[in-house]
């Protein structure tokens, strides 16, 4: 599914940010994976940013070393939360910059989870 807004927080308690992702440039999917316990589902999202700055850069950096809970909206609207504070979403990011003309510069982005009931869904808009 597509996705046009990625927000983080670093735990339950915390106000949401808005990561700067190019628009409905996201992809959300989730694979189950049988495992001797039961199922468990591996939830992957992927983005670009075309923005980079140094401020960027180090938000980047603190998602990779502490991972987050994450919050999408996909084109329709529809809310869904990957990680808590007990088990928090793994993030990555590539840099894309080979300076050459016509190239991608910016980031991209993947968001990483695996648990067993996948991303929660969210049912209401909060004001």
């Amino acid at each position: 599914m597509v996705i046009r807004k990625i927000r983080y927080r670093f735990n339950e308690y915390e106000q949401l940010h808005e990561l700067s992702i190019q628009n409905q440039s996201g992809a959300f999917k989730e694979n189950e994976k049988p495992v001797r316990q039961g199922t468990l589902v591996a939830t992957e999202v992927t983005a670009y940013s075309p923005d980079m700055t140094p401020e960027l850069n180090k938000e980047l950096s603190a998602l990779v070393s502490k991972g987050a809970i994450f919050e999408l909206e996909d084109a329709t609207g529809n809310t869904y939360i990957i990680g808590n504070n007990s088990c928090k979403a793994a993030f990555e990011f590539d840099k894309k910059n080979d300076g050459k003309a016509g190239s991608k510069f910016g980031y991209d982005l993947k968001i990483t989870w695996n648990s067993a009931n996948g991303a929660e869904f969210k049912s209401f808009q909060e004001g």
